[in-house]
């Protein structure tokens, strides 16, 4: 559509305006099915201009008039919607701004957007305002309304006569978000299976959604089936295709499972799956996730975590200490007073205690207990989610973490 498209403005260019008219009204009928809105009101400018010099057809013109207008104000609408998004986002990139402050501003965004759903349907539209209402809502921890607002979304996308992947793909990861943080596994499963159905596998985008899987495994404690599901990933011929920073994404994923692997809690009827994971080598795998450890407030903590995990495990207390003693420095420099990093702070304030207490389970289990005690009232319905920090909950890591020092 789009190269067509640009055919006809060349042709109008050059002053072929009949050719490019006869050319604009075939292709219009594609873009309104597929509610191309710019393309809709670019052709309708042609077309209405053609229409007033040369057939001088009054009432055809004033029909192509109005639809012009119509197209031209549901453009405005959609360029709004997209502009508060961008400015959500930019702001959450680049600003000290409170994560609540945020969610705050989106809100008010989504609330002004909202009286326009039933003015406008254009898919994106209802998509870029539903993302403004959804990370408003995600950013105030309501997670129930996430889940809210994106189902209203999806049922709108599912009314249309094609279907709008883009809009379904978004909308159902937060509402997988919103299932996880709220504990509501079985609607998390229901989800995550519809819209693996949407994407072909090997794409980037069937590997995100059964990373999604795998982190829902792990949190309702179906560790062989996360384990399953990692290995059928892995061993995809399209996974060496992926970015770099997804494959080191998986690769914290594989750490995890490699714990709880050599602490019995995986089993797996492929003797190759479970000889692939035991290949598994410390060192590699810091060497293996560089990029992923410039994020200091994200995915950099559930590496730390996993290191103290697995060294605990393979039972190598003194190397252990030493990653706890950088943790300690960690939390001053980037966690003290982060809010939004709250449990993350908690959990790993827990772990300091281990060298204290000599890595003897009763008095680990009475240093901590004040620190697990804040994080155990600080649940995750009321967190700032953050996929990326939390693979395992911290509260089974613990509790996986204290039964190794039993032994």
């Amino acid at each position: 559509m789009e190269r067509e498209h640009c055919a006809i403005q060349l042709l109008q260019h050059f002053g072929l305006l009949r050719i490019a008219s006869r050319m604009a009204e075939k292709l219009l009928i594609r873009a309104r099915k597929y509610e191309a809105t710019a393309i809709c009101r670019s052709l309708l400018k042609i077309i209405k201009h053609e229409c007033a010099n040369v057939d001088g057809d009054e009432k055809k013109y004033a029909e192509l008039q109005q639809e012009f207008q119509t197209f031209y104000a549901l453009e405005q609408a959609e360029n709004l919607a997209l502009g508060y998004y961008e400015d959500i986002r930019l702001k959450f990139i680049n600003t000290s701004l409170s994560r609540r402050d945020l969610g705050k501003q989106a809100l008010i965004y989504g609330k002004e957007l909202a009286p326009l759903l039933s003015n406008y349907e254009s898919c994106f539209f209802h998509f870029y305002t539903r993302l403004v209402q959804a990370s408003g809502y995600m950013l105030q921890r309501d997670y129930a309304s996430v889940i809210n607002v994106c189902q209203y979304g999806i049922e709108f996308f599912k009314s249309k006569p094609f279907e709008y992947h883009r809009g379904l793909t978004t909308l159902r990861s937060f509402i997988l978000i919103g299932c996880i943080q709220l504990k509501q596994y079985d609607t998390g499963w229901q989800v995550s299976e519809e819209s693996l159905k949407l994407h072909k596998p090997g794409t980037r985008n069937w590997f995100n959604t059964l990373r999604i899987q795998v982190h829902l495994a792990l949190h309702c404690k179906e560790y062989s089936k996360a384990f399953d599901l990692f290995a059928s990933a892995r061993k995809h011929r399209k996974f060496r295709t992926l970015p770099e920073r997804d494959q080191q994404v998986w690769n914290i994923y594989e750490a995890y499972l490699y714990f709880l692997l050599s602490i019995d809690q995986v089993t797996s009827k492929s003797v190759e799956d479970l000889q692939a994971i035991n290949r598994f080598r410390f060192q590699k795998f810091l060497n293996s996730t560089t990029t992923v450890q410039q994020d200091k407030k994200g995915y950099n903590i559930a590496i730390l975590v996993a290191q103290i995990l697995i060294l605990i495990a393979d039972d190598k207390h003194l190397k252990a200490i030493d990653r706890i003693e950088a943790i300690s420095m960690y939390c001053y420099r980037h966690l003290h007073k982060d809010n939004d990093l709250y449990r993350a702070n908690c959990f790993l304030k827990a772990l300091l205690e281990l060298p204290k207490s000599g890595f003897h389970h009763a008095a680990a289990v009475r240093k901590a207990k004040a620190h697990l005690k804040k994080l155990s009232d600080h649940g995750t319905e009321r967190a700032v989610y953050n996929h990326e920090v939390e693979i395992l909950p911290f509260e089974d890591a613990w509790d996986l973490l204290i039964d190794q020092l039993k032994t």
